[in-house]
């Protein structure tokens, strides 16, 4: 979750993706976006979240870590631009 309460990253083994939720006032929790190998995911690189393991955000909330267990990859991505959902 970023620092300020208003999103929510989630890694995932089954679908091979990172997913990005903004957080509303009530707690209600909305798809922001996807990436990765899932359908309708915006894509990366074939294979680079396989097995998603975990995500990590700094502590401005403008870094977002993800590690996967296949390829031992940790990747890095800038999530400021999802201030805008």
């Amino acid at each position: 979750m970023t620092p300020d309460g208003a999103y929510l990253h989630l890694a995932s083994n089954d679908t091979n993706s990172v997913s990005h939720f903004r957080i509303d006032a009530d707690g209600n929790l909305y798809i922001a976006d996807r990436i990765g190998d899932y359908v309708g995911c915006t894509p990366v690189t074939p294979g680079v979240f396989g097995w998603a393991r975990a995500v990590a955000v700094t502590s401005d909330g403008s870094q977002l870590y993800a590690a996967a267990h296949n390829g031992s990859a940790i990747s890095h991505y800038t999530i400021a631009g999802l201030a805008g959902l």
